[in-house]
């Protein structure tokens, strides 16, 4: 019977020391922090010994420990920092709020994809710091862009939310423009240029603070709508060679909608001083074909820059994999004609 009792006293320590919180946690795949007794919550802190060549991980939506269910809540500070193993991560679907602190990806070289099954995740800005190639995906991305576009227009004194943007009026219309402008040169005068696929990722754009052409055009658009733009009438336009460009709609009456040219990335904002928006920032086709022949693509010469009914959209908001058959391009005149937008084309 002493002996029994003995087993009986020595499970239970055992039972209590795997459930203690702030005590390391191993299941053979992660390591992990129960967050306070009877919390539900945990944060992960790694790989488990056996697993931590692993090249494609999934984060779980909880650990279980003792029969009770513990929910990731966060990625460890320096959770899976120096690890050159990683190729691709998936974050599973998780109604549980969960912050990436703060290096909790760093310096993982090859790390190239990661997955989030769900948008209730906060990215500390250093999160993936010297991990330069990753692209994200998944379902989850359209809200975590919504949460650091607003974050981002916060900080830069922008307006978030903003009604009247789209009203048929000098008002409204002369607002829209004098506040696109602010966002454009703040974006492109802030973010960093970088010329390979990562830089049109819209969700790595806004994680690394950098772009290509199309990545600074596509982060204008989400930060636009951010603000308040109706994002039916923002286009992503290109010349299909080597320029790329937004197409915005702006209200004067409903027989005088136009469509307007901007040139966000090779514009030199440091030309105007005003208070405004310098005049020749929004350009209709007939000015912009000028533009685009003999500023932009001086080098490369193309029947294209002076036809505006060659010129491309291309819908993809994201550039994720997850978009699927929202990644073609289109004439600019069919999908405005297609999706009955309106507006004349000057």
């Amino acid at each position: 019977m002493k002996l029994l009792n003995v087993v009986l006293f020595a499970i239970l320590n055992l039972c209590l020391v795997l459930a203690d919180p702030g005590r390391y946690q191993r299941n053979g795949y992660f390591t992990f922090q129960i967050t306070g007794v009877n919390s539900g919550k945990c944060t992960l802190s790694g790989l488990d010994t056996n697993y931590e060549k692993a090249k494609n991980i999934v984060i779980p939506e909880f650990f279980v420990v003792e029969g009770q269910k513990y929910y990731v809540i966060s990625i460890m500070y320096g959770a899976f920092a120096n690890n050159s193993y990683l190729n691709k991560v998936t974050f599973s679907p998780s109604k549980t709020n969960i912050k990436l602190e703060n290096s909790s990806f760093y310096n993982c070289k090859n790390l190239e994809t990661v997955v989030f099954e769900h948008g209730n995740i906060e990215i500390n800005s250093n999160a993936f710091s010297a991990s330069p190639n990753v692209k994200f995906d998944g379902s989850g991305v359209e809200a975590i862009v919504a949460k650091l576009s607003k974050d981002l227009l916060s900080q830069w004194n922008l307006p978030v939310g903003y009604s009247k943007y789209d009203e048929a009026s000098t008002q409204g219309r002369e607002k829209k423009m004098t506040d696109l402008y602010a966002l454009a040169k703040k974006l492109r005068t802030t973010f960093s240029v970088r010329y390979d696929a990562v830089g049109n990722n819209l969700l790595s754009v806004l994680v690394y603070h950098s772009a290509n052409d199309r990545g600074f055009n596509l982060a204008f658009r989400e930060l636009a709508k951010a603000m308040g733009v109706d994002n039916k009438y923002f286009l992503t336009a290109s010349d299909g060679y080597l320029s790329f460009w937004s197409y915005i709609k702006f209200n004067y009456d409903k027989w005088y909608d136009t469509w307007y040219n901007a040139d966000i990335f090779n514009y030199d904002y440091s030309k105007y001083t005003g208070k405004t928006y310098p005049s020749d920032f929004f350009m209709v086709d007939r000015k912009y074909v000028s533009y685009l022949d003999v500023t932009v693509n001086q080098y490369l010469k193309s029947e294209v820059h002076k036809n505006p009914g060659l010129w491309l959209t291309y819908p993809a908001r994201f550039c994720t994999n997850y978009e699927g058959q929202y990644s073609t391009n289109m004439y600019i005149g069919d999908y405005i004609k297609q999706n009955n937008l309106g507006g004349v084309r000057d």
